[in-house]
């Protein structure tokens, strides 16, 4: 299909395409994974939760996504932990995060390499999550990135390995497609210019909920535009 022509996808007023034909399946989805108690998803009626926000590649849990987060549900707990390089580091860091954490896991975000963590979450958690310009393949993403890198935030230097793409490799096949399609949204920005909006646009095409927005960068510039997108994926996911 031409670029931005994707099937299935239909545009909003804002100018934002939207897998249409995952919207109904989703909702009923959500529905059935809460009825199943307690081998699902751990939502609490009326009690504290967890959100977990993950960042990208050399960026830190301070970042742009976790203000957004706590901004947007200032009384629920908002965890964004800085994650070590390796990626096995990085996944225990999250683990330990949710196992330590006296409110349950509700949601998870992501962002670039935090999107593909989050997309393993949801795999391991079975909790809804949100992928905002995820890296959809990270070891093809980040081989080049081998070699010395410097946080862009920080500016705390470290090494990227042959190793840590080896790593993400396996994480890829162990997960790829085995996450529940109703327990994923999916947001790009067409104007991407570090990852292939298309690579995403046709891993999520039947898989999850994609919404394509015009504009915003590899950044995700403009949260704000998603704000209710994102306060109506946790509300469907509250037991009521």
């Amino acid at each position: 299909h031409p670029e931005g022509q994707g099937r299935g996808l239909r545009e909003d007023a804002r100018g934002v395409r939207v897998n249409s034909g995952q919207a109904l399946i989703h909702c009923v989805h959500i529905h059935k994974m809460i009825l199943r108690g307690p081998s699902g998803p751990r939502f609490a009626k009326g009690g504290k939760v967890m959100i977990l926000n993950i960042h990208g590649f050399r960026s830190c849990g301070a970042n742009a996504k976790a203000a957004f987060l706590r901004e947007t549900f200032p009384g629920v707990k908002v965890v964004s932990p800085s994650l070590p390089l390796p990626p096995k580091e990085a996944l225990e860091t999250l683990e330990a995060e949710i196992a330590g954490s006296a409110d349950p896991l509700e949601m998870v975000v992501g962002s670039s390499l935090g999107g593909f963590y989050a997309y393993v979450a949801c795999c391991r958690h079975r909790v809804p999550a949100i992928l905002l310009n995820p890296a959809v393949v990270p070891f093809v993403h980040l081989a080049e990135a081998i070699g010395p890198v410097t946080n862009a935030y920080t500016g705390e230097p470290g090494t990227w390995t042959r190793e840590d793409c080896l790593a993400l490799r396996d994480l890829f096949c162990e997960t790829a497609y085995r996450a529940e399609g109703g327990l994923l949204n999916v947001f790009v920005t067409q104007d991407d210019e570090v990852l292939e909006p298309r690579l995403a646009r046709d891993f999520f095409r039947f898989h999850g909920r994609l919404v394509e927005l015009p504009w915003g960068t590899h950044r995700f510039e403009g949260l704000d535009r998603i704000k209710e997108d994102v306060r109506g994926i946790y509300e469907s996911c509250r037991v009521k």
